[in-house]
């Protein structure tokens, strides 16, 4: 049986393929590769999905509507976008066809080279709100608390127009700000080497700043072929009795390293894990960190799939972190990392803060369609304890506090300040 996925770039890495099927409308000994593979889509979409409306969504019909459409389409781009319509009906996270050549702005995304930017859409602006060190940006001297202007020329109002005019579901104002910071971010990859030319708004003026990009770091391929992910973690002690984690995607090759930095802070008394912009991940990771968390045996999802359910529970550990936890999340926190952190709250384990996340929060599993294109799409409604429905809705943090750009010229992190504020208090310091 293979792991089910609950982030939407990771299941891009596809396994194994299916033969051509006909079904309902499309009967044809000799239909088109197009309408062939619309019928693909649709027995896989008729057999497996899982209405997430607990109601009953009629696929068939749908496809139906588009009929005429899928028969004039002639390119792979025009059946691409033909997709992207009918998936937008049920409104949903994690349903996505992905073309086997991948279109320029989705390929973008997983480009080698950047330059160590972390980027939010703060008050409707593209705002820097982290630098790496040691990054092409940190040696160029580029600040939290800058607004991005322009990249290459274009400016930043362009690609918002761009990316509100394409974009996934959950359509909530939480995916949207997410999607538009990670647009912006999208535009400053490229390939190791080659240059980008950044204008920034700073508090005095505005700055135009030629970057070379550096490979980015920590590169991890599941599936040789298939686009890369490229992984982000941090572990540090804040101080001799606070912990610090913070990783990008509940990724397989990070599970070693995410035990040993938990491990390794075994003896503190608070612990912060920041989730913010964590894509999410595969189940076995996101698993045994709340394992180690929770530490007993306790229901934490209930994932509700066309034909059966599952209910699933941490496990007893005598190696379990007991002291207090704080998690951080914001609207780039998705997926399985929306599953973690709602899970932790549900069952009273741990204190959120910051902001609501975005909403995207399904078991998810694909299939390599006969055209080489790969098919995302939900198996499962996930609840966590209480029988709370993240999709669509989210996490809602026990502390709200958003980042605010003088803060962040000022070198304040506000949500994580507010966390070590809360453990200093928890923990009687």
């Amino acid at each position: 049986m293979r792991h089910t996925l609950s982030i939407v770039l990771i299941a891009a890495l596809a396994a194994l393929g299916i033969a051509a099927l006909s079904t309902g409308w499309l009967q044809r000994a000799q239909a088109p590769i197009y309408e062939d593979t619309a019928a693909a889509v649709l027995e896989i979409l008729e057999n497996r999905y899982f209405d997430t409306t607990l109601g009953e969504f009629n696929w068939n019909e749908v496809f139906g509507r588009y009929q005429e459409t899928i028969h004039r389409v002639s390119t792979e781009a025009e059946f691409a976008e033909t997709m992207y319509q009918i998936f937008l009906e049920p409104g949903v996270s994690h349903l996505m066809y992905l073309p086997a050549e991948l279109d320029p702005r989705f390929a973008r995304a997983f480009a080698e080279g950047g330059i160590g930017l972390d980027v939010g859409w703060l008050q409707d602006r593209a705002i820097v709100t982290g630098v790496a060190l040691e990054s092409p940006a940190d040696h160029a001297g580029v600040h939290a608390g800058w607004e991005i202007v322009r990249i290459d020329g274009v400016d930043i109002g362009q690609i918002a127009t761009e990316t509100r005019a394409h974009r996934w579901p959950p359509l909530n104002d939480r995916k949207l700000r997410c999607d538009l910071a990670a647009d912006v971010l999208m535009h400053t990859y490229g390939q190791p080497g080659e240059e980008v030319e950044i204008a920034f708004g700073t508090p005095t003026e505005e700055r135009e700043i030629l970057l070379t990009r550096a490979p980015r770091p920590r590169k991890s391929v599941l599936v040789e072929g298939l686009p890369p992910n490229f992984l982000e973690m941090e572990a540090q002690l804040l101080d001799e009795d606070t912990g610090y984690i913070r990783f990008s995607a509940f990724d397989p090759a990070l599970l070693e390293w995410l035990v040993g930095a938990l491990d390794g802070m075994m003896d503190t008394s608070g612990l912060i894990l920041d989730l913010r912009g964590n894509s999410g991940g595969f189940f076995e990771v996101r698993k045994a960190l709340i394992d180690r968390l929770i530490g007993r045996r306790q229901l934490i999802w209930y994932h509700q799939y066309k034909d059966e359910n599952a209910m699933i529970y941490s496990n007893s550990m005598s190696n379990r972190y007991r002291g207090e936890v704080v998690v951080l999340v914001d609207e780039g926190t998705a997926s399985a990392a929306e599953e973690v952190a709602g899970s932790l709250q549900a069952v009273g384990r741990a204190t959120i803060i910051g902001t609501q996340t975005q909403g995207s929060a399904l078991v998810a599993d694909w299939e390599v369609l006969p055209n080489g294109a790969t098919l995302v799409f939900p198996i499962a409604v996930s609840r966590v304890y209480g029988g709370i429905i993240l999709e669509g809705n989210g996490v809602t943090p026990d502390v709200e506090i958003a980042l605010n750009q003088q803060q962040l010229l000022d070198g304040i992190d506000a949500q994580l300040l507010a966390a070590i504020e809360w453990l200093q208090t928890a923990i009687g310091e």
